[in-house]
């Protein structure tokens, strides 16, 4: 899942577990992390769905 992406994994670990445990908008860890919206909420969804974590809704 983060074996191609040019983002430490670290990070990405980090940004999973903020949104999990603190709540952490998507749009608010895209900007830590510094790569698109897009790409944030793809691999949420990805990380997540196996998880059976609630799911993230559009606030548009």
């Amino acid at each position: 899942m983060f074996a191609h992406s040019k983002t430490a994994l670290r990070k990405w670990l980090f940004s999973i577990y903020a949104f999990l445990r603190f709540n952490t908008s998507i749009r608010q860890l895209q900007r830590e992390i510094e790569v698109t919206y897009k790409t944030m909420h793809r691999r949420v969804e990805r990380f997540t769905k196996p998880l059976d974590a609630p799911r993230r809704t559009s606030r548009n």
